[in-house]
């Protein structure tokens, strides 16, 4: 992603596996659905509590509602969508303003910002509340992660 972005361990580890999503679905971009899915997987479900929200049940949304398959391409993903860069300018000035690296609860918080964008339209698809997911997420204990 962003090279001057700096980010903690876990917020770096999403920014890979968003790339390597990007990548595995043959996107040009790596897309804010690319970092929704690499969040899912790497965010522990202590600190959101809904069962439903696991890597496999999102991908079955977003092929479902994307048509998105896992074929493997050799495009590679090599720019950011415009709304995957406001997640992470999002995320940037909030971890910047608190004085330390980008967290993957930063990440989260960002992706969730905007009701009408896709990561908050995959949440609904789960069954989950966008608002209230984000606010669990803020809540967790420090120390889960």
């Amino acid at each position: 992603m962003k090279s001057e972005l700096v980010c903690d361990p876990m917020a770096q580890e999403v920014c890979c596996l968003a790339r390597q999503y990007a990548f595995l679905f043959a996107e040009e971009f790596v897309e804010t659905k690319h970092m929704l899915l690499a969040a899912t997987e790497v965010t522990p479900m202590e600190w959101h509590g809904y069962e439903q929200l696991t890597r496999k049940r999102l991908l079955d949304v977003m092929e479902g509602i994307l048509g998105l398959s896992s074929e493997l391409s050799d495009g590679r993903p090599c720019r950011l969508a415009p709304d995957t860069n406001e997640v992470l300018a999002t995320a940037a000035q909030t971890a910047a303003r608190a004085g330390r690296a980008i967290s993957c609860r930063d990440l989260w918080t960002a992706l969730l910002e905007r009701e009408m964008g896709t990561p908050s339209f995959l949440i609904k698809r789960l069954g989950i509340d966008p608002k209230e997911l984000k606010q669990r997420i803020q809540q967790a204990p420090h120390n889960t992660a």
